[in-house]
C-alpha cells in the first residue's frame, strides 16, 4: 500500500502543469544546444590516386631460381611501372604489364595500417617459340603499405613452376630446380 501510494505521489506531482517550468525547461535545452562544442567530424578515407605509378627502386630479396643471373639487366628483374585502378576505402586493382598484355591483381586495403594484401594470382608465360609448349607459372602474391596516397612500399613473391614437355631442359641447361620462389622488395611512387 505504501508503494502505490508513492506512485501516486509523484504520479500527481510529476501532471502538476506548471508554464514557468515549460519556458525554463526550453531555454536550458537551447542553451546547451549552443553552449556544447561542435562535432567532430572523421577525416575521409584512405584511398590510394588512381593512374600511373613508377616503382623507384627494387631489390631482390629471394632467388631460388637464380634468375637474377639468368635474366640480368631484363626488365623482368628491374624496376618498372603498373597503374592502379578502381580504388576505394577497401579495396583497389593493380594491374602490369604491356598495353594488350596486362595482368589486374584486386587486393585488399586495411584503413588502420594502410596495408594491402593481393591474394595469389597464377600469371603463365609461354616460352614459345624457343621452347613450344612449355610454360612457367608465377603464382604471386603481393602485399605492402602505403605512406601517403602517392607512396607505397611492396613486396612480391612469385613461386614459380614449370608445366610442358621441355621443363627437363630447363633444369639440365638452366640450373633451375622447380618450383622456385623469387622474392622482389620495391617503393614506388605516383608522380
Amino acid at each position: 500500500m505504501r508503494f502505490v501510494t508513492l506512485i501516486l505521489l509523484f504520479g500527481c506531482v510529476g501532471a502538476v502543469d506548471d508554464d514557468d517550468d515549460d519556458d525554463e525547461d526550453k531555454e536550458d535545452e537551447e542553451e546547451s544546444e549552443t553552449d556544447s562544442p561542435p562535432e567532430e567530424t572523421e577525416p575521409p578515407p584512405f584511398v590510394p590516386t588512381e593512374g600511373e605509378w613508377t616503382a623507384i627502386d627494387g631489390e631482390v630479396t629471394q632467388d631460388d631460381c637464380d634468375l637474377v643471373s639468368l635474366l640480368e639487366g631484363q626488365p623482368a628483374v628491374e624496376p618498372g611501372s603498373f597503374s592502379i585502378e578502381e580504388a576505394k576505402p577497401v579495396s583497389f586493382v593493380m594491374v602490369t604489364g604491356e598495353v594488350g598484355d596486362t595482368e589486374r591483381f584486386d587486393c585488399d586495403l586495411a584503413q588502420a595500417d594502410l596495408s594491402f594484401f593481393c591474394p595469389p594470382k597464377d600469371v603463365v608465360l609461354s616460352l614459345a617459340p624457343d621452347l613450344p609448349g612449355t610454360e612457367l607459372v608465377f603464382n604471386i602474391t603481393a602485399s605492402g603499405i602505403f605512406a601517403d596516397e602517392t607512396h607505397m612500399q611492396a613486396d612480391q613473391l612469385s613461386v614459380i613452376s614449370c608445366r610442358g614437355d621441355d621443363c627437363g631442359l630447363m633444369e639440365d641447361f638452366g640450373g633451375i630446380e622447380f618450383p622456385c620462389t623469387l622474392g622482389l622488395h620495391s617503393t614506388a611512387a605516383h608522380p
